[in-house]
């Protein structure tokens, strides 16, 4: 799975295969897709995630980094849990710590599910990848938004 959300898999056998997305989304249904009548399908999922996370912009000053986001609660879904990632590794998640001398990675706790924030004490000259992560309060796993890519 790459970490923008798309997914290949070209090793399967030419037979019916059952096919069903799992996640913290709004639930997904089995699928059975038949590879032995046509091995070329493509089959896209519409998803739900149970947070919509979006970051809409990020834009570097100095040594800070200011942030506008949005989160959204889908399908009844509260929201338990909201960070800002900001790393010198693309596609940052909540495991995505730091590695001194290696690679930066600053985690900041979101008090709004709108707003802006702004993330201070950060090096000049550096690329740094940005995403916003949530987490519903009905599961343990994190949804995330876009990512953004700024250089200081």
């Amino acid at each position: 799975m790459n970490g923008e959300g798309r997914y290949q898999n070209t090793k399967l056998f030419p037979k019916k295969h059952e096919v069903w997305l799992e996640g913290p989304i709004v639930s997904s249904e089995k699928v059975t897709i038949d590879f032995g009548a046509n091995p070329d399908q493509v089959l896209d999922f519409t998803v739900t995630p149970l947070i919509s996370a979006k970051l809409n912009s990020a834009t570097g000053s100095g040594t800070s980094l200011t942030i506008d986001y949005s989160l959204i609660a889908n399908e009844g879904n509260t929201i338990k849990k909201k960070e800002v990632y900001c790393s010198t590794v693309k596609f940052p998640t909540a495991a995505t710590g730091s590695r001194t001398n290696v690679y930066i990675t600053k985690t900041v706790a979101l008090t709004k599910n709108v707003g802006t924030m702004t993330i201070d004490s950060l090096r000049i000259g550096v690329k740094y990848y940005v995403r916003i992560g949530a987490q519903a309060g009905s599961s343990s796993l994190m949804n995330y938004s876009n990512q953004i890519e700024v250089n200081l």
